[in-house]
This record gives structure tokens, C-alpha cells and sequence, in this order.
């Protein structure tokens, strides 16, 4: 809350990772609210961190509570930043419009300093 009234626009990483959010997953909500951004991880979108994370990510998705999906790398080998078959499955399934969206124009943008 802190960080919004001072000017800053904070981005929520992988809450669909987080239990509290698979209880309730609406709650991402009042982070948008505040002006957060929600960013989730592709392989979460991919069923790769099990049922409950998929299921948020499919929730926040659905209902439009996601800015950016990212790939949440932790190296060459394991948890690469390979996004392609996390676009593959948000144009199959969403649209391949809002697959540019989370992977390309809201990260273009925000790094560009612009409003989503």
C-alpha cells in the first residue's frame, strides 16, 4: 500500500503460487484496487506447480486479474525462460490476442513506463 501512495506501480509475482490466493483467489483483487500488477508464472498456466496453482492461474486469467505472464527462470536447464508453449497454450486456450497481451505488450509497456 506504501509503495502505490508513493507513485509506484509494484508487480505481485506468481500469486497463484501462494495458498492463501487458492482459498480465495478474488482476493487479487484488492491489489488491483491499490494499482498493483499481477504477474503469474507460465509454468503455473501449464499445470507444472500442480492442480491448485493452475486452477488460480486459470481463476486470475478468466477474470482478467493478470497483467503479465513471466517464466519465473532459474537457469539455463531448470525453469527456463522458454515461454513458447506457455503462448502456445494462452492462444489454444484464451486467445491468441491475449496471449500477446500478457507475454508481450503489458511487459513492453511497463518497462516503457506507460499505463495498461
Amino acid at each position: 500500500h506504501s509503495l502505490c501512495e508513493a507513485g509506484y506501480r509494484p508487480i505481485v509475482a506468481h500469486p497463484e503460487r501462494y495458498g492463501a490466493i487458492w482459498n480465495d483467489p478474488s482476493a487479487v483483487g484488492a491489489w488491483l484496487d491499490m494499482g498493483c500488477h499481477v504477474q503469474i508464472t507460465g509454468g503455473s498456466i501449464l499445470g507444472k506447480f500442480g492442480r491448485d496453482c493452475w486452477q488460480a492461474a486459470d481463476y486470475l486469467i478468466k477474470n482478467d486479474l493478470v497483467a503479465i505472464a513471466a517464466s519465473d527462470a532459474h537457469g539455463l536447464r531448470y525453469r527456463t525462460n522458454n515461454l513458447i508453449s506457455v503462448f502456445d497454450h494462452l492462444s489454444i486456450h484464451y486467445s491468441p490476442r491475449y496471449a500477446k497481451m500478457l507475454l508481450l505488450q503489458n511487459p513492453y509497456a511497463i518497462c516503457q513506463n506507460e499505463t495498461l
